[in-house]
């Protein structure tokens, strides 16, 4: 990198309110630059090596950039066209959703309402993004609403997640917006 120093002389006519005489006078500007580094890096916290090292060929880690490179710091959220995507990519539109779902699994993605999907801000943080409100935003994503979608509560999920339920005693359960069970599957 270098670090360029420069001086400048500027000459300048001034009024002095006392006397009421213009006089010239010279001022020294000073500037200095310093070159930058490249820009366009991403903050990558170690969950992430996890996921990569979690990868089993070649073309997973391909798909797996890909995803996280369609996130940037206008883009939270972001809908994955999987037709679109296992085309360009190389690969079966059902081997594209097993591998979205592991991502999900891996807690590398989150699902949202809408059929869009957020990356981790505990793993990846786009480049020019602000991580303490996507840090926020994932948390109040991640307590708040979820699972109600699923048909679970918060509490349910938790003690999923502890042991103290099984999922067996939910499952073919369908629930509407208000959680009335509406019948079995």
């Amino acid at each position: 990198m270098r670090h360029i120093k420069t001086e400048i002389i500027i000459t300048k006519s001034v009024l002095n309110n006392k006397t009421g005489e213009i006089k010239d006078e010279e001022f020294i500007q000073k500037k200095s630059i310093m070159e930058s580094c490249k820009g366009g890096w991403r903050m990558v916290y170690t969950d992430f090596d996890y996921v990569l090292l979690n990868m089993k060929s070649p073309n997973e880690i391909k798909i797996l950039l890909k995803i996280r490179d369609l996130f940037k710091a206008s883009l939270s959220r972001v809908v994955i066209n999987k037709t679109n995507m296992s085309k360009k990519m190389g690969t079966t539109r059902a081997t594209l959703s097993k591998f979205i779902t592991r991502l999900v699994q891996y807690d590398f993605l989150i699902e949202l309402e809408d059929k869009q999907y957020m990356m981790n801000p505990f793993m990846c943080i786009p480049y020019k993004s602000s991580a303490k409100e996507l840090q926020n935003e994932w948390i109040k994503i991640r307590t708040d609403s979820l699972y109600n979608r699923r048909g679970l509560s918060n509490d349910e999920y938790i003690m999923i997640n502890e042991g103290k339920m099984k999922l067996k005693f939910i499952k073919g359960v369908l629930i509407d917006k208000n959680r009335e069970i509406i019948g079995k599957k």
